[in-house]
């Protein structure tokens, strides 16, 4: 139960943000020698029982010293969800998803990025009704740029995992029901 006069979505936004500022703010990847930075976040971090998709902001950012050439294809090619038990009623499941490049993008689109450059892409993901009873749950994106073009000079070929980033699911009251 979030404290009165702060709303669920605000605790548990300012909760993730002081997670990312405790545990260093940075993602795994920028500690290791990989040119590029992935980072999601999720526009909402409530969902409501029953929600279909789950929207995702993507980013990749070049880090290093030199233009790099980069696959859009390979945002995708691996999701991961794990529930966070919240109890010891709840038991830990997770769910991983190896996927195909994402439909419409041609495997040979690439895309240059200058050093600091990055490059955005929106999207959702289906959200499987089997797993998501109500709970917070974790979702962390795998970007392969095995998807690309070999013949492209500076093409990033490598792996690297995003950020994690949590949501919800939760019971929703319709909007009429709501009366002070």
């Amino acid at each position: 139960m979030a404290p009165k006069g702060i709303p669920k979505v605000e605790l548990l936004s300012l909760i993730m943000v002081v997670s990312a500022v405790i545990s260093g703010g940075t993602p795994a990847q920028t500690r290791a020698t990989a040119p590029v930075l992935f980072r999601i976040v999720l526009p909402r971090a409530v969902m409501c029982v029953g929600d279909r998709h789950l929207e995702v902001e993507a980013e990749l950012r070049n880090i290093s010293a030199h233009p790099i050439s980069l696959s859009p294809a390979g945002i995708r090619a691996q999701v991961s969800f794990t529930n966070r038990a919240c109890s010891l009623e709840d038991s830990f499941r997770s769910n991983s998803i190896s996927a195909d490049p994402v439909p419409g993008w041609k495997s040979d689109k690439v895309v240059t990025l200058a050093p600091g450059a990055s490059y955005r892409h929106a999207f959702k993901l289906e959200l499987d009704r089997d797993f998501f009873p109500r709970g917070v749950y974790r979702v962390q994106i795998g970007y392969s740029g095995m998807f690309g073009r070999s013949r492209e000079e500076n093409l990033f070929v490598g792996s690297v995992e995003s950020n994690e980033a949590l949501f919800e699911i939760d019971d929703c009251e319709p909007s009429h029901a709501k009366k002070p």
